[in-house]
């Protein structure tokens, strides 16, 4: 039984808890994606962790999901 949290195995708030297998890797920042965590998969393949998902602006998303913006003409007739 662990002297820290009295349990065995460790409660998940422990200090000597092991770290939750990795199930993914975020393709931003390389960090490990875990059970439970929310991530986005791209159409490509990219994995992208909620905290990366979060701090990219609009356009940035948009290049990453191969979209991009277009601004409207007016067509002028010869």
């Amino acid at each position: 039984m662990c002297d820290v949290c009295h349990m065995t195995p460790h409660h998940p708030s422990c200090p000597y808890a092991p770290d939750p297998p990795v199930i993914h890797t975020c393709s931003r920042c390389g960090e490990g994606i875990c059970a439970g965590d929310q991530f986005l998969r791209e159409l490509d393949g990219d994995i992208f962790c909620e905290v990366c998902l979060e701090n990219m602006s609009i356009d940035d998303l948009l290049v990453e999901l191969g979209l991009h913006r277009e601004i409207a003409e007016r067509r002028q007739w010869p």
